[in-house]
């Protein structure tokens, strides 16, 4: 029986300076400091980026949580509404673009899922206001077709 134990405790060893963990490792701590580390700059969101609509995504589908949805959709519209310029509408047709620009587009799909999370919470009216307000502002916008098919299927 005594042998036995030998054997166990040999092989104990030799496992434990196979993986490198012997008893004198156990306890100490790495101390190599990564020269990378001390750049302590905060995270910053990059410019043209909304972090409230990606939070209203996140709340709409990942936790269905359509009050949240609607409060970060709204945050979104506010943010991006404030970096509109306005800009003169060129007079010759030439210069007219197809319509697209991102503050648009954020706008107006910030607009529609609001729109989607009021029906989600039974409340027609201000989907419906939603969606009036994408055909509005976003004409050009494809959700702007979206909106004109919901609002019929809500009428």
């Amino acid at each position: 029986m005594v042998m036995e134990e030998q054997s166990e405790i040999v092989e104990d060893n030799v496992s434990e300076n196979e993986t490198g963990d012997s008893p004198e490792d156990i306890g100490e701590e790495d101390t190599t400091e990564d020269p990378e580390a001390d750049d302590t700059d905060e995270f910053e969101i990059p410019e043209g980026d909304n972090l409230s609509l990606y939070l209203g995504f996140k709340a709409y589908y990942e936790n269905s949580d359509y009050s949240e949805a609607i409060n970060n959709f709204q945050a979104a519209v506010e943010y991006q509404s404030s970096l509109i310029v306005e800009e003169e509408i060129p007079e010759d047709p030439d210069e007219i673009d197809d319509g697209y620009d991102l503050n648009t587009d954020i706008i107006a799909k910030s607009t529609y899922w609001m729109g989607e999370s009021y029906i989600k919470l039974g409340q027609f009216d201000q989907a419906i206001e939603s969606f009036k307000q994408i055909i509005e502002d976003c004409r050009m916008h494809y959700l702007s077709t979206a909106a004109e098919r919901r609002i019929d299927q809500l009428k």
